[in-house]
């Protein structure tokens, strides 16, 4: 027979309350004050082979993915950390459950709550237009203010033309 299998390992406790009775059997160290306490209540063992951690399946998961497939810009929103307004994919799901609960079907749900968040919508593919044509935000900026600028002076050419339209019919 081997040596090795003689020899015994030590008891390895996964609950650190059991190793701390232990101790204190074993006469070398004193009880604590809340050891009255340790010894009414039982405790749990530690599970320390635990791999994964648990999964939380949220019931608007499923929704959101929907969502974020028909409108894949949504991911690249910012969010404000210091705010507490949620996201758009958050939002039109929250109002999609909203009007799921209240009686219509997934498909009509989606539906009506695009057409309540159109314009955050829209909105939201704006940029994602510009920034598709590969223009800096500069260069956005003053294509903006050149378009706003434009406008200003057909509003005050055609104020000026109606002016002298009507200065010269009298």
């Amino acid at each position: 027979m081997e040596f090795w299998k003689l020899v015994q390992q030590p008891v390895r406790h996964k609950n650190l309350v059991v190793k701390l009775m232990r101790d204190i059997e074993s006469g070398n160290f004193i009880a604590p004050k809340a050891y009255d306490v340790l010894i009414r209540y039982p405790t749990e063992q530690l599970s320390l082979g635990m791999t994964q951690l648990p999964k939380v399946d949220l019931p608007e998961k499923p929704l959101i993915k929907a969502f974020l497939q028909k409108y894949p810009e949504a991911k690249y929103e910012p969010v404000a950390l210091d705010s507490f307004r949620p996201p758009l994919a958050r939002r039109f799901v929250q109002r999609q459950v909203q009007l799921m609960q209240a009686g219509s079907d997934t498909a009509s749900a989606f539906t009506q709550a695009e057409k309540e968040l159109a314009e955050p919508l829209k909105a939201l593919s704006r940029p994602q237009l510009s920034s598709a044509s590969g223009s800096n935000p500069v260069e956005l900026l003053l294509a903006q203010e050149q378009e706003q600028l434009d406008a200003g002076l057909g509003a005050l050419a055609a104020q000026r033309a109606g002016a002298a339209a009507a200065g010269g019919s009298s």
